[in-house]
């Protein structure tokens, strides 16, 4: 009792009193907001999938997440949380675990029909399940009715020796029913069949597909067209390889079969020939048919005497070249190939253009005289009693300026009224004309 009156009894100051207080009200406070950093609280995590879950936890400081072990990683993503605890809203220390009930969700199978087989396996994949190739059948088709074996084929050897080919099966069922396969390959080649069920599956459920072996037909193309050849051995599920061109005949000297010279629509037009595989042959899809392309062989027309521009236009149609052009002028005089000649198509069939040079006479009498010089050249030549209409024609090289086209002079036969002309024409076109009337008239040009 003297102690504790004692104890009462001390005078204190109020200063040592208030130091005091405050030092033991900061312990307190230092104590109570360490702890409560040490809390956090529970979020909702309810139909979150497992990593968004753990995300979630890991933004509140929460780390020790329990739930979802067994099941795979590849999966994860197709998880739903049913079940939590602590509850949502829940305070704990941020150390405390927090255990999770997940399941697996159901997802939608999706569409693989028409699909390629690895396609099908990265889909499946994709959409949470496990791809399973269960087996493989024969594409066996009615005969033209798809890309496949002909129910009517008789060959059984061959479609065996194809699909042993592939590696997978020493032995296929040949009607088109679905057998084991010993080991699995896919590729882009192979198709999955159409009868995968579809709807919904729980994740991670496997799916069994049953491939459609990639073997096909060869298609007739022997003598088709390069294109309906190529389209052909393309919707067989083949690769349409031309190899070289072939010419049914001799070739000029000089001449090479290449078609740098040819355009895609000529050569779309050329007949196939020597495929690869004879047609029917039992291949696996995605081979290679090669072939040759027969040069087409054209007949050389028959130009000559005929303008320039016309000439150019037979010979194009008739498949040649010939350095003429649509605006050249003369007149063709010879070429360098036999017209009804047969020729490898493209060949260049040389043309010698000339230019025609006329002088002509013509009136109202019978007979007249006509004193005249050829084109370029300067010796004078007469005839007398020359029968009316008269005309001389001179071919030269090159078109003749005005002063080469030569020179006509003529005079009438006959005292009696009446009149005669003269003309100059180069390549058919007047290019001078002259009239004179009376009785022995004359004229010049």
């Amino acid at each position: 009792m003297p102690t504790k009156q004692r104890c009462f009894a001390l005078p204190l100051s109020r200063s040592t009193y208030v130091k005091g207080g405050v030092a033991l009200t900061a312990v307190a406070l230092t104590a109570g907001g360490a702890f409560a950093a040490m809390r956090t609280e529970v979020p909702d995590l309810l139909n979150e999938t497992l990593p968004a879950a753990q995300a979630l936890l890991y933004t509140h400081g929460i780390s020790n997440v329990e739930g979802g072990e067994g099941i795979a990683a590849e999966f994860a993503d197709f998880t739903s949380v049913v079940g939590q605890y602590p509850a949502p809203g829940t305070r704990l220390l941020r150390r405390s675990p927090v255990v999770l009930e997940v399941e697996l969700v159901d997802v939608r199978v999706p569409v693989l029909e028409g699909r390629s087989l690895d396609l099908a396996i990265g889909l499946l994949r994709g959409a949470g399940l496990v791809p399973n190739v269960a087996g493989a059948r024969i594409p066996v088709v009615e005969d033209g009715d798809g890309v496949g074996i002909p129910a009517s084929f008789e060959d059984e050897q061959e479609v065996r020796q194809a699909v042993a080919g592939l590696g997978i099966v020493e032995d296929a069922d040949l009607t088109g029913a679905a057998f084991e396969i010993a080991a699995e390959r896919a590729d882009g080649s192979w198709l999955v069949d159409s009868d995968v069920a579809t709807g919904t599956l729980t994740a991670g459920s496997q799916v069994d597909l049953t491939a459609i072996l990639p073997v096909t037909v060869v298609p007739e193309v022997s003598q088709a067209t390069y294109r309906n050849a190529t389209a052909a051995i393309e919707a067989a599920g083949l690769s349409a390889h031309r190899q070289r061109f072939v010419f049914d005949g001799e070739l000029p000297s000089g001449f090479e079969l290449s078609t740098s010279n040819t355009s895609e629509r000529e050569t779309a037009q050329w007949t196939v020939s020597n495929p690869s595989f004879r047609a029917g042959r039992v291949v696996e899809k995605g081979s290679t048919v090669a072939f040759d392309l027969e040069w087409p062989a054209a007949t050389v027309p028959d130009v000559r005497g005929l303008p320039a521009d016309e000439a150019h236009a037979k010979m194009v149609t008739a498949g040649f070249t010939s350095g003429l052009s649509s605006t050249r002028s003369g007149v063709v005089y010879s070429t360098s190939r036999e017209p009804g000649e047969r020729l490898p198509a493209g060949f260049h069939v040389g043309v010698d253009v000339r230019h025609e040079v006329t002088l002509r006479v013509h009136g109202d009498s019978a007979r007249g005289s006509v004193t005249w010089f050829a084109p370029n050249e300067w010796s004078i030549q007469q005839a007398t009693s020359e029968p009316l209409p008269w005309s001389q024609t001179w071919m030269r090289s090159s078109r003749p300026a005005r002063h080469e086209r030569g020179s006509v002079t003529a005079q009438r036969g006959s005292a009696g009224a009446g009149s005669i002309s003269c003309e100059i024409l180069v390549n058919g076109e007047i290019v001078a004309t002259n009239t004179s009337t009376g009785p022995f008239a004359v004229v010049s040009c």
